[in-house]
């Protein structure tokens, strides 16, 4: 035996939750995942996931331990017989509040101590909260969005399901997305699941998320090339369907426009699909596509009055049908216009810029806040970062921080260094070739 040899880094995932994590609902549920090897409805978004991971790296492992109707307290009762045993490096706990009663505080109580459970054997805790049940009432629903925001404050990865799926008053948006009892999801609705839940936490992340505010501001200084990047080199894995794009951005005094504030890029079979929003010819903040068609304009003049600006984007697919969805720009948080768009690319994000868009570089404008989520946030909670100033970590991919002073100018499109990322999930938007100084 070679005492010397380095063993393999374990790559073991837990899931344990009722009968979402089970995957009831889906088109290839037959039952509760059963031993040994514990494995997930292919078609049910743990199922999915799995795929996912052992496509990235075949030496994943994946069990699953859910069983329908349990509550948070019996992942609690289970731990130690049911999730350690399999040494995992990842759990992902997906009790319904519903099975705790809709009793918030037990809710919270038992999942911060299933985190520290797993923290105890050396896995990384990824939390959910709640998310949409047909019979809610409006107070059930408020306890629900409030037990999601305390659980973002408490220092753990957490996946948003609530934004993907909630008709804004915590019921399902639509009927596709559940079967005839209204409450498990369809395969669509699995696959909206799926959708939300980043990589990265399984693949790169570290153990907790940084819940440090996003500090300084940078202002780009040059007069040409591109501004800053988020695409596949900066670990982009599974590239996102619906998303929130929120930048907070100043145009100085001589600020030029028209300026690229941010735009998304994705590769489609017919070419190149963009979206941007810039401070246009007309020297108003818009919301445009190909060709420079305005989606979404405002009255909103950066360079008249050289304050400081939330912009937030927002798309949201359409459910079985994600070549349309409903596109919205906020600004300081309040909602300004939306928009159904068709003919929207299907294979994801490809590239997201800052500071720049084809032909438009903002030379002049300084920016304080770069935030990305791959969901769509409700206008509720876009409100609620603005008027706060707090950022919602849940499903967040990047959450920029400006504190210290950029890289020096580099000369080529794919470069390697990045801005720090509190996300702490391994994605970095790569700072391109402008010249940008610390503001």
């Amino acid at each position: 035996m070679n005492c010397n040899a380095t063993e393999a880094p374990r790559k073991t995932l837990v899931i344990i939750g009722s009968s979402n994590g089970a995957g009831m609902g889906a088109s290839t549920y037959t039952g509760d995942p059963v031993g040994p090897l514990w494995d997930s409805p292919s078609t049910s978004w743990a199922g999915l996931l799995t795929a996912a991971l052992k496509a990235a790296d075949p030496t994943w492992q994946v069990f699953n331990r859910s069983i329908s109707g349990a509550g948070t307290a019996n992942s609690v009762a289970r731990f130690f017989a049911d999730v350690a045993p399999h040494k995992p490096t990842h759990v992902l706990l997906c009790n319904h509040p519903g099975n705790d009663g809709f009793n918030v505080q037990a809710t919270r109580q038992a999942t911060l101590a299933f985190a520290v459970m797993c923290e105890s054997i050396g896995a990384i805790p990824i939390i959910r909260g709640g998310y949409p049940y047909p019979d809610i009432t409006d107070k059930t629903y408020k306890d629900l969005l409030m037990l999601n925001a305390v659980l973002d404050q408490c220092g753990y990865h957490r996946i948003d399901h609530m934004s993907v799926l909630d008709d804004g008053a915590g019921h399902f948006k639509d009927s596709g997305l559940t079967t005839t009892d209204g409450l498990h999801l369809t395969d669509v609705g699995q696959r909206l699941f799926y959708n939300t839940i980043d990589l990265s936490l399984f693949l790169f992340a570290a153990a907790k998320p940084s819940l440090q505010d996003a500090k300084g501001s940078w202002q780009i200084v040059g007069s040409s090339g591109g501004g800053m990047f988020l695409d596949a080199s900066g670990g982009i894995i599974n590239k996102p369907m619906d998303f929130t794009v929120r930048v907070r951005a100043r145009a100085a005094p001589g600020a030029i426009w028209p300026a690229g504030v941010w735009g998304v890029d994705a590769q489609t079979t017919g070419g190149d699909q963009w979206l941007r929003v810039r401070c246009g010819p007309t020297a108003v903040i818009e919301l445009v596509r190909d060709g420079g068609v305005v989606a979404v304009g405002s009255t909103v003049a950066p360079n008249a009055d050289n304050l400081v600006h939330e912009y937030v984007v927002t798309l949201r697919r359409t459910p079985g049908d994600p070549s349309t969805g409903l596109i919205s720009l906020y600004i300081d948080g309040a909602l300004i216009g939306s928009q159904t768009l068709s003919n929207l690319y299907t294979d994801g994000v490809r590239q997201m810029t800052f500071g720049a868009a084809p032909g438009f570089l903002g030379t002049g404008w300084e920016y304080s806040g770069i935030s990305v989520w791959n969901t769509a946030k409700p206008a509720a909670e876009v409100l609620a970062m603005a008027k706060t100033g707090r950022t919602r970590r849940a499903s967040q991919l990047i959450e920029c921080d400006f504190a210290s002073g950029p890289y020096s100018p580099v000369s080529s499109f794919n470069v390697t260094v990045g801005v720090p990322n509190l996300t702490t999930n391994g994605m970095a938007i790569s700072q391109g070739q402008a010249a940008w100084a610390w503001a």
